[in-house]
């Protein structure tokens, strides 16, 4: 089997690194890189040229339609899949027009997000 290549966009580190860590566990899957920025990620992304994305739409420096029209304007053939907690028709649609294959909602437990605000 031949092993794909991810690069993971997210700017909640802590996501990041969950992200980072379970796609890593794939036996086929292989993180190549993971930023929390969209222009540094797509400045990554242009040398690294993985065969798959994985981002948040929600992102410093340009958000993640910015960043997944950018790929497709330079014609990056991977496929992109945005995981993000924004739900809606409006912004489903308006990432798959910009060029995303899948689209994923973050599911957020009520323990989670207590335990994010007391952290903070």
């Amino acid at each position: 089997m031949v092993e794909l290549t991810v690069y993971v966009v997210e700017r909640d580190e802590k996501i990041k690194d969950e992200l980072v860590e379970m796609i890593s566990a794939g036996e086929y899957l292989r993180v190549v890189g993971a930023n929390g920025d969209g222009k540094e990620a797509f400045d990554e992304i242009l040398k690294l040229k993985p065969n798959v994305l994985v981002t948040e739409l929600i992102l410093s420096s340009f958000d993640g339609y910015k960043l997944i029209e950018k790929i497709r304007e330079v014609g990056l053939d991977m496929q992109i899949i945005v995981l993000s907690s924004l739900v809606g028709d409006g912004f489903i649609t308006r990432a798959m027009d910009a060029g995303a294959n899948y689209y994923m909602i973050k599911r957020f437990t009520l323990v989670g997000v207590i335990a994010k605000y007391v952290a903070n």
